[in-house]
């Protein structure tokens, strides 16, 4: 095929166009929809959805009206999906702009993200702030690695977390460099205070903007339908308090908190001091062993049930809320079907709290009921996270079917275990029986 210096033209214009021309158009159209946003307008860029909350103030997340944020639902009520969106903030000062978290993983939407912010930031100096660790907070860091002169800052607690997540991110740990609780971001007119608030991560922070009432939180309190306690009760009652004292501190009678899911978790509910408030209460109702733990539907991380208290709701395993009561001198039954009456009962407590050998359902345990092949061997492999070879189905085991599993589970682990605790003489061994077995086992691996 024959071409003409004309047809070489018009094939250089057209690429010209392709490559150059329309990618600058698309910039362009991203810099004035991002520019000429008014305080309380929101445009869509990409996949995320750009809010101007005031002036020198956005709010953005991984959500858009095609793909909203939260959870999905056909024409007949059935879930279908779950956009976990995960929210930012950017706040601009005199001198420097601030990005505070890193959302999800999006690979194909990493130019986006860096457009906004740098479209947003800027002429200043750029800084990237996480709350915490999780994945979900730092996840578009390659948004940003190779942007040249910006500085990502993570609490020093909460650095070495990193890690766990930098191959599957592409996170390059020598680019964040830690800092200690009270550390303060001067943005140039808009200061920043960063508040620990141990408890979902051992070095969650909060940034708080004393000037404005403010508070950027991550997910160290939540976002309105849970705080996801990984941490401990006292960890966790330690940091809500020292968020409260550092309000105190700076005579802030009120703050407004945004967290790290609101665009889809906070609904109706005000992330403010009355919520932190309630959030101490809920800490002491679980000291006090005045709860009730209700069943998420699923478990994660261990993670299985809500206390509520007012607005606040602590998402976390139930034992840990069991052995949290326990810690403060109150024995928490979660059974209906049992009383300190029941034979063997402060053994079925001990496994409720270690939450390895669990009711038939979330609140029965059905103490007199026989005792199974797959419930002994399931329990056992919970203890010490290996599998059972020897397993007898759902039928009820007799006392040497029992003894047979848990002393091929004791030679496997080297244990050696007094007699006495045996089935073989005690015919067909109970659920109640089992928790005593299963409790000397537990402490036979753990002490």
């Amino acid at each position: 095929m024959y071409y003409t210096k004309n047809d070489f033209k018009v094939i250089l214009c057209t690429l010209l166009f392709i490559f150059i021309l329309i990618p600058a158009f698309s910039e362009n159209q991203v810099e004035q929809a991002l520019m000429n946003l008014k305080p309380g307008e929101s445009t869509e860029v990409d996949i995320y959805t750009v809010i101007n909350v005031e002036d020198k103030f956005y709010h953005l997340f991984d959500g858009t009206s095609a793909n909203k944020p939260g959870i999905h639902v056909d024409e007949a009520g059935k879930t279908t999906d779950l956009n976990n969106t995960s929210d930012m903030y950017i706040m601009l000062g005199k001198k420097k702009a601030i990005l505070i978290d890193l959302s999800n993983y999006h690979p194909e939407s990493t130019a986006a993200l860096r457009d906004i912010f740098l479209t947003l930031a800027g002429n200043r100096q750029k800084i990237i702030a996480v709350t915490h660790s999780h994945p979900d907070h730092v996840g578009q860091f390659s948004a940003f690695a190779d942007v040249p002169g910006i500085t990502f800052l993570i609490s020093n607690e909460d650095k070495p977390g990193l890690a766990a997540y930098a191959e599957a991110f592409h996170l390059d740990l020598s680019r964040f460099t830690g800092f200690e609780p009270g550390m303060q971001i001067d943005l140039g007119g808009r200061k920043l205070d960063t508040v620990p608030v141990t408890g979902h991560t051992p070095g969650s922070v909060v940034f708080l903007d004393v000037r404005n009432k403010t508070g950027f939180s991550g997910d160290a309190v939540g976002s309105g339908s849970g705080v996801w306690l990984f941490g401990s009760f006292e960890s966790y009652k330690a940091g809500v308090t020292n968020l409260i004292k550092t309000l105190d501190k700076f005579h802030l009678k009120d703050v407004t908190l945004y967290g790290g899911h609101s665009s889809w978790q906070q609904g109706t509910v005000k992330l403010n001091r009355q919520y932190l408030n309630d959030m101490l209460t809920d800490i002491s109702t679980v000291a006090q062993g005045k709860f009730t733990a209700d069943y998420l539907g699923f478990e994660h991380r261990g993670l299985n049930s809500n206390i509520a208290y007012g607005t606040a709701i602590i998402t976390v395993g139930r034992g840990k809320a069991i052995k949290y009561a326990m810690d403060n001198g109150v024995t928490y039954n979660p059974y209906t079907d049992i009383s300190e009456q029941t034979p063997h009962y402060d053994a079925i407590i001990f496994c409720a709290m270690t939450e390895i050998f669990r009711g038939t359902e979330w609140t029965r345990f059905e103490p007199d009921k026989p005792l199974t092949g797959i419930q002994l061997t399931s329990t056992l492999a919970a203890i010490n996270g290996t599998p059972i070879k020897k397993e007898n189905g759902d039928e009820p085991l007799d006392g040497n079917q029992a003894d047979e599993i848990i002393a091929d589970f004791a030679k496997t682990n080297g244990l050696k275990l007094p007699a006495d605790i045996l089935f073989s003489e005690k015919g067909n061994p109970t659920r109640a029986e089992a928790a005593v077995v299963i409790r000397a086992i537990y402490n036979s691996l753990t002490k």
